[in-house]
């Protein structure tokens, strides 16, 4: 599971980074999986983040988002767990506005 399923970074000045914006993947398993997400720039882990949930644990995990010209930005976040006994994945939303200097 994936809380808030969707990410809104608002309005963003093109060629900066905005502050960071977090959500949480809920393991509600019993085995421990490990976790990849995948998302479309210009939204971008802000770094490394640890990959492994613990069975019935939580991670927090963020997206910074860097518009490289005006407009609006908005895209899947994809969550792929990984366990012994196979997981499906999660999806959420993610957007943001790009405003000129």
């Amino acid at each position: 599971m994936i809380s808030p399923s969707t990410l809104d970074f608002g309005q963003q000045t093109v060629g900066t980074t905005s502050a960071p914006l977090s959500f949480t993947v809920q393991n509600n398993g019993t085995e421990s999986v490990q976790i990849s997400f995948a998302v479309n720039p210009p939204f971008v882990p802000p770094s490394a983040q640890d990959p492994v949930v613990a069975p019935g644990g939580s991670r927090e995990l963020q997206l910074v988002f860097r518009p490289w010209s005006a407009g609006a930005f908005s895209g899947p976040i994809y969550i792929m767990p990984f366990g012994p006994s196979g997981s499906s994945f999660f999806r959420g939303t993610v957007s943001g506005t790009g405003i000129a200097p």
